[in-house]
């Protein structure tokens, strides 16, 4: 049994060399803005504000992706008594992607947990929210590098950005 085990162990393994010779990982860094989307039962500013976001991933196929990473979707202040709330979220995503000579457009699916701190009239509070979270966007690749321009939303929080950036691919 312990034989069978390990030549099904090495079978998949050496099936699974050429997936692995194509697999690319990168890192994005990129900033832009954030708006509220805006609505009746919104009690927050629907000013625009920087955000910012990183991640890493790993481009198994020309096709697909897997990332990690951490956004800063902004402060928005209340519109009623003062006080602001910021907003962060950490998720992992597929990414969908279709490469057009030097160029990808891509879609994104995800998981955030999603941190929002509020401060009011010397009053504290935080709440946690699991949520999706969405996008598109294109990418132009030289070398190793890419430069990229997304459109992203997160749906419990209902927060649209935009984000510029750069991509390192290693």
């Amino acid at each position: 049994m312990k034989k069978l085990a390990v030549a099904g162990l090495v079978l998949a393994a050496s099936l699974a060399a050429p997936a692995y010779a194509q697999m690319t990982g990168y890192v994005d860094i990129g900033a832009g803005q954030g708006k509220p989307k805006s609505d009746s039962d919104t009690d927050v500013s629907t000013s625009r504000q920087t955000v910012w976001a990183a991640r890493v991933g790993a481009r198994f196929t020309p096709n697909f992706a897997l990332e990690a990473g951490y956004e800063d979707l902004g402060k928005y202040d209340f519109l009623v008594g003062g006080g602001s709330v910021k907003v962060s979220s950490w998720g992992v995503a597929l990414v969908a992607i279709a490469p057009i000579e030097q160029f990808d457009i891509y879609g994104r699916l995800g998981y955030a947990r999603t941190h929002q701190s509020a401060d009011t009239q010397g009053f504290s509070a935080t709440d946690n929210q699991n949520e999706a979270y969405y996008g598109v966007g294109g990418r132009y690749n030289w070398q190793n590098f890419g430069f990229f321009a997304e459109w992203n939303r997160h749906d419990k929080i209902k927060i649209d950005y935009w984000l510029a950036g750069v991509q390192l691919r290693f």
